[in-house]
């Protein structure tokens, strides 16, 4: 049996982000960190999480306005 890449969606940048991140994480040598690391990292978060701003880390959407679109009449 032979194995096939099927392409399942016409543009894949999520993908390429979690690899890139992936990759990013393995240079750092995250996969190596011990569990202390990763508690203090958490308390990190809680910490700044617990004291920004209630909207932080909310996605807001971005509305935009329609194109305008100019029509020329010919080249000159």
């Amino acid at each position: 049996s032979k194995l096939e890449w099927q392409k399942l969606r016409e543009r894949n940048e999520a993908l390429d982000c979690r690899v890139y991140a992936r990759a990013a994480a393995w240079i750092a040598g995250a996969d190596r960190w011990p569990e202390a690391k990763w508690r203090d990292l958490e308390g990190q978060l809680a910490v700044a999480a617990n004291t920004s701003d209630p909207e932080a880390g909310q996605v807001r959407r971005i509305t935009r306005r329609p194109r305008r679109i100019i029509k020329f009449s010919g080249m000159h």
